[in-house]
């Protein structure tokens, strides 16, 4: 049987671990977390789609992180939470989201942060319209695959820098974001969440936003918004 010396044995480990790395660092280690439904138990039609979400946020994220799902609570969650389930899956990065409804429209934010650094964690929001808010149908469940894709390549653009998606041979790219942004006059009170819709069918979207005691809906005016 053929022997190596202990200097060639010691070269050739060297050079594996000098390979794995660039393939090992690739891949993040992130902890994923269903999305939370805002307010907490309200809405039955959007619980039912939640698998549906959380599957499609797991394999549009596993091209650039090593996702390890953390499961659904039974209690409500908290940045504290997080973090000791996060550490616990031996994660790096926990991803997290809420989903809510208003009307027909569905609004999911998702935030991809550091374990210990929560601080500096990112955000997105994607929303789209339900066919029919009171029971599921095709045309919904392919609504949330869409948003939950979005909201990954999103997460993804965010964290990584870059417009790469994918691994090899499937590598493409995703356009970057065109347009401007603006901001209007302060909103009063702490808003639980918002869609855009158009409520009144006149073809021009409105904001639509949750307050804990209320709902408000703003007209967009140039660039202030008017209740």
């Amino acid at each position: 049987m053929k022997t190596w010396s202990r200097t060639t044995a010691l070269f050739a480990l060297a050079a594996f671990f000098c390979l794995a790395a660039p393939a090992l660092a690739a891949r993040q280690t992130l902890a994923l977390f269903p999305p939370e439904i805002l307010p907490a138990d309200a809405d039955n039609t959007l619980r039912s789609v939640l698998p549906v979400l959380e599957q499609t946020l797991k394999e549009k994220l596993g091209d650039r992180f090593d996702v390890r799902p953390a499961g659904q609570g039974t209690f409500p969650a908290t940045d504290d939470l997080y973090r000791r389930k996060a550490r616990a899956l031996g994660a790096s990065y926990v991803f997290t989201g809420n989903l809510s409804r208003i009307g027909n429209a569905v609004t999911l934010d998702v935030t991809i942060a550091p374990v210990e650094e929560p601080g500096k964690g990112r955000t997105v929001i994607v929303s789209g319209v339900l066919e029919n808010a009171s029971a599921s149908t095709p045309r919904d469940l392919s609504l949330f695959r869409r948003l939950g894709t979005e909201a990954a390549l999103k997460a993804k653009y965010i964290f990584f820098g870059d417009e790469r998606v994918g691994e090899g041979a499937s590598t493409r790219n995703i356009p970057k974001l065109a347009g401007s942004t603006n901001r209007s006059a302060p909103l009063p009170g702490e808003m639980v969440s918002t869609a855009l819709s158009d409520t009144d069918l006149d073809g021009k979207m409105e904001l639509v936003a949750a307050y804990p005691d209320a709902i408000a809906v703003y007209r967009v005016e140039g660039d202030e918004l008017r209740e």
